[in-house]
């Protein structure tokens, strides 16, 4: 699960040394000789695939568990949920193809192998993002994850409603993997539990409270 940490501080990528301007080209062709296209970096490039596609294969089968009610949402949370949760945004770069931060041009290209990848196995790709989203709600409930960071993803999800298209896909799989019948019956712990993750309302008394979760921010950075 090395790919976890692969914002730049620890991965089965960034285990060499980091390369500057003059050593990542170290000759006038653009292509010759260059770090890009050199065997070192095939070899890094192998390594945090392979990473990427056993790590994801992880997260696709421990989401099935979780969702057909064979594992508990605390229990998966316990063994490896908070790192899961506080790495979340590295984890969709590797569905999306992207990172954020837009940092190191090899990394583009890797995520976009990783992303490809992730998009011709659609049932990883939805059990993986839906994983992602149970283990952030988890971090909620429990008080693991940065307030601020909670209070600015939960407005996040108001303002776009990504909110309700995660527990829309959270319905569909169920429905998809288990009939309607059965998912009537699976769905709702999923559907509130992904809630407490959203801003508290009148039809979600289960979310985050905004003025106590502000009051849990300036706590914070004091």
């Amino acid at each position: 699960m090395d790919v976890l940490l692969s914002d730049g501080r620890s991965s089965s990528f960034n285990r060499r040394p980091v390369h500057s301007s003059k050593e990542l080209y170290r000759s006038n062709s653009p292509m010759k000789g260059s770090f890009l296209y050199s065997s070192e970096f095939h070899e890094a490039e192998s390594l945090f695939l392979e990473s990427a596609q056993r790590t994801l294969l992880f997260f696709g089968t421990v989401a099935e568990l979780v969702l057909a009610g064979h594992v508990r949402v605390g229990d998966a949370y316990a063994s490896f949920g908070f790192e899961a949760a506080r790495r979340s945004g590295t984890l969709r770069a590797l569905l999306n193809g992207h990172h954020d931060d837009g940092r190191w041009i090899q990394r583009t290209r890797v995520l976009s192998k990783v992303s490809g990848w992730a998009s011709y196995n659609p049932g990883v790709n939805r059990r993986t993002r839906i994983l992602i989203d149970l283990m952030w709600a988890q971090g909620a409930r429990t008080g693991d994850l940065s307030p601020a960071y909670l209070l600015e993803a939960a407005s996040t999800k108001a303002i776009y409603e990504s909110g309700l298209q995660n527990r829309r896909r959270v319905r569909r799989h169920l429905r998809r993997s288990h009939g309607w019948f059965r998912s009537m019956w699976l769905a709702p712990r999923h559907l509130v539990h992904l809630r407490r993750a959203e801003i508290r309302s009148w039809s979600n008394p289960w979310g985050l409270a905004v003025g106590r979760t502000c009051d849990e921010v300036e706590e914070w950075l004091s």
